[in-house]
């Protein structure tokens, strides 16, 4: 399956897909705390851990969780945090914490959910807004001076086109 042939408009809030050498996790989540008996997308803040919930009567013996497993294609998340919004911002590539089979998501129907974290240690946190991800902190202590790594979206523009506006409508 390729990305152009995923629907984003159906109303199931994970979507996910093979590209290459990546198995790509599309996601509407929430920011909450894990909360392993709610069947949803969640990335929780203060540990950085994501528990993605699969498509109805996804499980871990599929081809593409087979691969994943096995470390034959690497994983990639992006989310957005309001359904419907167009845009999804890239997460990263996490690490499988856990992975469970037979998640109730609706009648009659199991799913698997994966646990999966970003940053790799209990010491690391994030943003869970749109405009940003939180790398790395230095320490939890509260200490003066500690190294913060915020990872953040910069738009690149064209220089030539910049002038070209501002010849045509002037600078304000």
């Amino acid at each position: 399956m390729a990305a152009a042939d995923i629907d984003l408009t159906n109303t199931w809030p994970t979507h996910y897909f093979e590209l290459g050498d990546k198995f790509v996790i599309l996601a509407d989540v929430s920011s909450a705390p894990i909360d392993l008996s709610a069947p949803e997308n969640r990335f929780d803040v203060e540990t950085a851990r994501m528990q993605i919930v699969g498509k109805p009567h996804s499980h871990s013996d599929q081809g593409s969780f087979r691969k994943l497993f096995k470390g034959e294609i690497s994983l990639e998340v992006f989310v957005r945090w309001k359904r419907g919004q167009v845009r999804f911002m890239y997460l990263g590539a996490p690490s499988i914490i856990d992975a469970k089979d037979n998640l109730e998501v609706g009648q009659a129907a199991t799913a698997i959910m994966l646990e999966v974290s970003f940053f790799g240690g209990s010491e690391a946190q994030a943003d869970g807004g749109p405009d940003g991800v939180q790398e790395k902190r230095a320490s939890t202590a509260t200490e003066e001076g500690r190294l913060i790594t915020v990872l953040v979206n910069r738009y690149e523009r064209d220089p030539a086109l910049r002038s070209a506006c501002l010849e045509l409508f002037g600078p304000n």
